[in-house]
């Protein structure tokens, strides 16, 4: 059963990393915080083809390696810890300092909207 999670969790982790890099995402006109651009690196501007090839390339491992431990192949921790390697290639090359500050404000915005909505549905 743990196995089964476990390379389930691997299988759809690699789905789900190409699900994320894979679309093109629009800028949003008139407003100053963007969602970020897996597109473009801090480090070398705008390369979408080197991002579209390291992402697809740890969500091909990060399966393959979901897969083989699935079916109790041995050599599953080499195709997982190469999927990791790739991945932090492309956190560190893509990642944006920003991103952290972004999210941040965004969950405030969030809560004082929440907060909002719940004192009028108090007051009269």
């Amino acid at each position: 059963m743990w196995r089964t999670a476990l390379g389930g969790l691997v299988v759809a982790h690699g789905l789900l990393t190409a699900a994320i890099w894979l679309p093109k995402y629009k800028e949003v006109e008139g407003t100053t915080i963007q969602p970020a651009n897996p597109s473009h690196s801090w480090l070398v501007g705008d390369a979408r083809g080197v991002a579209l090839a390291l992402a697809l390339t740890a969500a091909l491992l990060l399966v393959v390696a979901g897969a083989a431990f699935l079916s109790h192949q041995t050599w599953w921790p080499t195709a997982g810890l190469t999927a990791g390697a790739v991945s932090l290639l492309l956190f560190v090359l893509f990642f944006s300092p920003l991103v952290g500050h972004r999210t941040r404000h965004q969950r405030w915005a969030r809560h004082r909207r929440a907060a909002r909505w719940l004192t009028s549905l108090i007051s009269p």
